[in-house]
């Protein structure tokens, strides 16, 4: 968390979150380790950082992408923590368009969101309000 600038506690969380701290974590779409990286995403990663992407399946290597990409994401929404935390999930690119169109039409987030994103933007805000609360 330090080498990437975030707060340990929001990391916690969103371990806790994604992987109920379960080292060999896999989601029904392929997400890997406790912060559950996709391999795709593992690559980009590694190729920006000099990390090899098959670190993705060790604590050390999944924890430094998954913080770097936290990090990544919090940067691309305006510095954003709640939307960061929803953005890890979704991507931040998608979660960015769905927000610029929700805003621009003055629809709710959650409601402008496909139903499993919807679900997890709720599920990872309510996680995050309680790190801060």
């Amino acid at each position: 968390a330090a080498e990437a600038g975030i707060d340990p506690a929001w990391v916690y969380g969103l371990i806790r979150q994604e992987s109920r701290f379960m080292l060999g974590a896999q989601s029904s779409v392929g997400a890997q380790g406790l912060m559950q990286v996709m391999p795709a995403t593992a690559r980009e990663i590694a190729g920006k950082i000099g990390m090899d992407s098959s670190e993705l399946y060790t604590m050390d290597g999944n924890i430094r992408m998954g913080t770097w990409y936290m990090s990544d994401t919090k940067r691309r929404l305006q510095n954003n923590e709640v939307m960061a935390t929803a953005g890890y999930n979704a991507g931040p690119g998608r979660l960015k368009i769905r927000f610029q169109t929700a805003f621009l039409s003055k629809i709710h987030l959650p409601y402008g969101l496909s139903d499993p994103n919807r679900q997890n933007f709720k599920k990872l805000t309510i996680i995050f309000n309680r790190l801060i609360y």
